[in-house]
């Protein structure tokens, strides 16, 4: 069996997840479209597709509903104090430049299209056997893996408690050659020796009609001079954070959004090719019609149409055809209750409780997603600690209060009738505001009842 072999979960899920990927990032959509007269190989029905497809309108509303769902969560910071030992992962924490806070951006990303990435925490080897960092070019650093990438994993069962035994990862690298960038295929080997300890292999090929061939097994030391028992990789899902391949939260709306897509290049074609007039003259013979070529007359304003005796002159249109406009109208509507509300323009107006039940069924799945990530990068970073020596615990956590930036003007007011009348405490009210974004959700209640001393406000 080669490096390279593929789960079965893998190969069956890895179809559904290019195709997310190429809705929700706008790339490669047309080979979605339908064909039409697959069995007519003519040019004039191949002139017809090309024209059928590029006259079609893709709207990415997949993506940006992506993209505005994995902006929600972080319109507040994180929840993140490390000690100084680790301040190098706000600016730095995978080696490449990338933050801790931007590296969960796209965990939480990969999530919320995919319901699966991985994280894994490496740590570079010494000249003899340091483990620990002694200078400021090695360090633990924090790698987000995209779900294409992990090809193949495996657990064991050590006592009671199940553990990765092997996860392999797939990935391209680009190298410099000369002035030249080449494409290098890399598989990482993350795995479990016949002891129980972990180690860390390359594995590489010049082309994929070459071999792959081994690099030396590294075996990574904790800052005690100790290997490692565990491989330092979890997977994040959309249920939950285990090996088994959840389902991805935007399959569904992307199904839509290619449906509309479909429609939209039907309609498309529609109007061009039924929406234009078509001229009809009755009552010519071979002789008025030479006799109109030879004098030049051409359709158009101002210039008088002559006919014969007895003849007619008109312009035929097609009746309009609203079916394939109403389905793509349809499509709209069932998108925005997938999810892409921001998409929605104007609309009835809604109470303030029906829009929270509305907010709170897609933000229930999004709070999963957001508590999986928090919990995955909390469990990646046990493990740079363990690589840095800092002992105190350390965790990460996004934030999970969605609730919409601004009350109305009516809720204002019933919870300052509550306050002055003495029926909800001012802690409340400062909470309250706090979580609308009339305040700021980092200040203290010491620090706002500090500054509205010598108001009218009362004191806390």
């Amino acid at each position: 069996m080669s490096i390279d072999w593929q789960r079965p979960e893998y190969q069956a899920s890895q179809p559904g997840w290019e195709k997310i990927r190429n809705v929700t990032d706008a790339e490669e959509v047309e080979q979605y479209l339908r064909t039409l007269n697959p069995a007519d190989n003519s040019v004039d029905n191949a002139t017809r597709n090309e024209q059928y497809r590029d006259n079609a309108i893709f709207y990415a509303i997949a993506g940006y509903t992506a993209r505005g769902l994995t902006a929600t969560p972080f319109r507040k910071d994180p929840s993140f104090s490390p000690p100084p030992a680790l301040e190098y992962l706000k600016q730095n924490a995978d080696g490449a430049g990338n933050g801790i806070n931007q590296l969960a951006k796209t965990s939480l990303a990969e999530d919320v299209r995919f319901g699966r990435g991985g994280l894994y925490v490496g740590f570079p080897p010494g000249t003899g056997t340091e483990s620990k960092a002694d200078d400021g070019d090695r360090f633990a650093t924090i790698h987000s893996v995209q779900p294409e990438s992990i090809i193949n994993w495996r657990t064991r069962t050590v006592g009671a408690k199940t553990v990765l035994d092997l996860v392999v990862i797939q990935t391209v690298e680009q190298r410099a050659d000369g002035y030249e960038l080449v494409d290098v295929d890399v598989i990482r080997e993350l795995a479990l020796d016949a002891e129980g300890y972990y180690f860390d292999r390359k594995w590489e090929r010049a082309d994929s009609a070459s071999d792959w061939t081994p690099g030396e097994a590294m075996y990574p030391l904790d800052a005690s001079g100790s290997r490692l028992r565990e491989i330092p990789f979890t997977f994040i899902g959309s249920e939950n954070n285990d090996s088994t391949v959840d389902l991805p939260p935007m399959k569904d709306l992307v199904a839509v959004n290619i449906g509309h897509y479909r429609n939209s290049a039907d309609y498309e074609d529609s109007v061009f090719y039924a929406g234009q007039a078509q001229p009809w003259l009755s009552g010519a013979d071979k002789g008025h019609l030479e006799a109109m070529e030879e004098s030049g007359f051409y359709i158009g304003s101002r210039y008088l149409m002559p006919v014969p005796p007895g003849g007619q002159f008109g312009f035929a249109s097609a009746d309009p055809n609203p079916m394939v406009l109403g389905a793509m109208q349809e499509k709209v509507q069932l998108m925005i209750g997938l999810g892409a509300r921001f998409i929605e323009a104007g609309g009835v107006a809604k109470t303030a409780m029906e829009a929270e039940g509305d907010n709170a069924v897609q933000h229930s799945v999004l709070s999963l997603i957001v508590a999986n990530v928090s919990s995955a990068y909390t469990r990646a970073l046990t493990w740079v600690c363990l690589f840095m020596g800092v002992a105190e615990e350390v965790t990460y956590e996004v934030n999970q209060d969605f609730t919409r930036a601004n009350a109305s003007p009516e809720e204002i007011a019933q919870i300052i009738a509550g306050w002055t009348a003495g029926v909800i405490p001012s802690a409340d009210v400062w909470a309250f505001f706090q979580r609308h974004g009339y305040i700021d959700p980092g200040k203290t209640l010491e620090e706002i009842d500090q500054e509205l001393q010598g108001t009218e406000s009362p004191a806390l």
